[in-house]
């Protein structure tokens, strides 16, 4: 019973040190993979598919990483709040999400040179799931900068290809559009 005890926590921890390098490994791009968690952002309405406290960074020597945390919980309707002390503009991330949508919301300042001084804002964003594909939506607006995001990712079962990703983003200077599928 102790070796079973052992083998189990071996497993546990390996899964967890290796979830990043599995993603890496696929291509780089956790949108093609639903049950990550790193779809909340791009597609709130994915955060009803989790629950976990997860901190990280904390007291590794030379300061090299920075600390993250996150936790979602709940049963028929999920919570969640994050914080990255790497991404020097988001103060925090809040959560809510309940049956096939979702919604984030965050707080940012952002300063674009060191002399000038920081301008504050708000991201939102909104995800549904619906049968033919996830929906996300989000708004970002700091100081005069306003983006807006649409992104789209659904099964695909057409001959090799079995799931595709759509994307389009407008700032104020640029649009970009891209796409994406998985063999």
């Amino acid at each position: 019973m102790k070796n079973v005890k052992v083998i189990l926590i071996g497993v546990a921890l390996c899964a967890t040190v290796f979830a990043n390098q599995r993603i890496e490994a696929l291509g780089g791009d956790s949108g093609f993979w639903p049950g990550d968690k790193d779809n909340i952002n791009t597609f709130p309405s994915s955060i009803n598919n989790h629950g976990f406290v997860e901190v990280d960074g904390v007291g590794e020597e030379g300061g090299t990483s920075d600390v993250t945390a996150g936790i979602v919980w709940g049963d028929a309707t999920k919570w969640g709040m994050s914080y990255d002390e790497g991404d020097g503009d988001t103060w925090f991330t809040l959560g809510w999400g309940s049956g096939d949508m979702g919604i984030t919301s965050s707080l940012v300042s952002s300063t674009a040179d060191a002399d000038a001084e920081g301008v504050t804002g708000f991201t939102f964003g909104y995800g549904q799931n619906f049968d033919w594909g996830d929906i996300g939506v989000s708004l970002s607006s700091v100081g005069d900068a306003t983006d807006y995001s649409v992104n789209w990712r659904g099964d695909l079962g057409f001959w090799a290809f079995d799931a595709a990703k759509l994307g389009f983003t407008m700032t104020d200077d640029r649009r970009r559009y891209f796409y994406g599928y998985r063999f």
